[in-house]
């Protein structure tokens, strides 16, 4: 970390730390804070919707917290459910899942944040014929403004 907050510092770059699932070093935002909270303005955040949901995290709630550090969002959703007594995090169509988008997109609203909102999908099956995936998308955050 002090390596590249120098470069950021040097080159006057921003740098996001991505949360990316149950099993990454940053998948709880409260680790993330605690970085951001002892680290140059310029370093921030990544945020994944769908795999802050799929970890049990409310996503407006998270963004919120990481009061004005989010640099952008990947935008998808999942779903989680148990199969043989384990928790199994399905990557669904977005607005169809369990993230909190009506929220995200108020707290959105409230900052009147201007970062880049990237739809994403780690469905295979979306990835391969994304065109009703993302039209989904699109239509789906133009309908649920605030």
């Amino acid at each position: 970390w002090d390596n590249l907050e120098e470069l950021v510092k040097e080159y006057d770059i921003k740098l996001a730390i991505h949360n990316h699932g149950l099993t990454s070093t940053y998948r709880n935002p409260e680790t993330v804070k605690r970085i951001l909270n002892a680290r140059d303005k310029r370093i921030g955040v990544c945020l994944d919707a769908g795999h802050a949901t799929g970890a049990g995290f409310d996503i407006a709630k998270v963004f919120r917290e990481y009061d004005g550090r989010v640099f952008d969002i990947h935008l998808k959703d999942k779903k989680v459910e148990q199969a043989d007594g384990k928790e199994v995090i399905h990557d669904v169509e977005i607005g169809t899942g369990q993230a909190n988008f009506k929220g995200l997109f108020s707290e959105l609203k409230r900052a009147n944040w201007n970062g880049v909102l990237a739809i994403e999908t780690d469905n295979d099956a979306f990835a391969k014929s994304p065109d009703r995936y993302v039209d989904g998308a699109i239509e789906f955050v133009k309908t649920n403004q605030p």
